[in-house]
């Protein structure tokens, strides 16, 4: 729950980071855009490599890469956390249906 709920979060967090690095709306808002497109892009090619490499190896890479872009808070510019949420939301992507297909074998 706690993986699903991280990529959310930004939206808590936009208005103090648009008021630090001043922002606009619309370059807020490719922070959430690139979790979620991430999310869905992560999906798809972690499922793949899941079927080729095993789905143990693949759960422990993507937790790995949430893991990782989880120290998304000690960025220090816009375009590393841009990339530290695409990169959280390739790791959520790909590790929530590994662990739905783990659960349900």
């Amino acid at each position: 729950m706690l993986d699903y709920a991280k990529p959310f979060t930004i939206s808590f967090v936009i208005p103090g980071m648009r008021q630090m690095w001043g922002l606009s709306a619309v370059s807020a808002s490719y922070l959430p855009i690139a979790g979620l497109s991430g999310t869905m892009v992560g999906s798809v090619l972690w499922g793949f490599a899941a079927d080729r490499i095993g789905r143990r190896a693949t759960l422990l890479w993507t937790v790995g890469m949430f893991s990782a872009a989880a120290l998304c808070g000690l960025t220090l510019q816009y375009w590393q956390s841009l990339v530290a949420c695409l990169v959280m939301g390739l790791g959520v992507g790909g590790e929530a249906p590994i662990v739905f297909t783990l659960a349900a074998e």
